[in-house]
């Protein structure tokens, strides 16, 4: 009997093990067979003066929530500065974020220089945009880590002309 009870209580830790392997590659074979981004080839370049945002009839929702933007409709022109504000949960980093490329299954269109925002080259459109929300965290890393975050190549310079230019001298 003691034999008995000893092997069927292996193979219930043997199970439970065989379980989390399970659970594991379910995990892994969610994020591995989730779709790739798609990325367009046409690249952002700098201009002086900056560049023109237009969202025609843009509504967007996490997949099993209600739209959170409904037929919003805006236009930005280069070097024009504008202040988005509501209430916690309005939708404001929402937007931001759609904005930026970051979230592709919305509604309308995106238009970045009269250009479908699906045409862009994601990762070079993402290296022109700097967007800091209120509960952004910082990585746990150096500051001059967190400040060339995805950009190896930047210059202390060209840091300390951009923290002027902001006004933190």
């Amino acid at each position: 009997i003691l034999m008995i009870i000893n092997a069927v209580s292996k193979l219930i830790s043997s199970l439970e093990n065989f379980y989390d392997v399970i659970t594991g590659i379910e995990k892994i074979k969610k994020i591995t067979e989730s779709p790739s981004e798609k990325s367009g080839t046409v690249e952002l370049t700098k201009v002086e003066k900056g560049h023109q945002i237009e969202l025609i009839n843009l509504s967007f929702g996490f997949e099993d929530e209600q739209e959170i933007l409904s037929n919003l409709n805006l236009k930005v022109l280069g070097g024009q500065k504008v202040c988005i504000s509501g209430p916690d949960g309005s939708g404001k980093s929402t937007l931001i974020r759609v904005m930026s490329g970051n979230y592709a299954e919305f509604t309308g269109n995106i238009l970045i220089n009269n250009i479908p925002i699906q045409n862009y080259d994601l990762s070079n459109l993402r290296s022109q945009l700097g967007v800091l929300l209120v509960h952004q965290d910082i990585f746990k890393a150096t500051l001059w880590e967190n400040i060339q975050l995805g950009r190896p190549g930047i210059l202390p310079n060209e840091v300390i002309e951009l923290a002027k230019a902001l006004g933190f001298e």
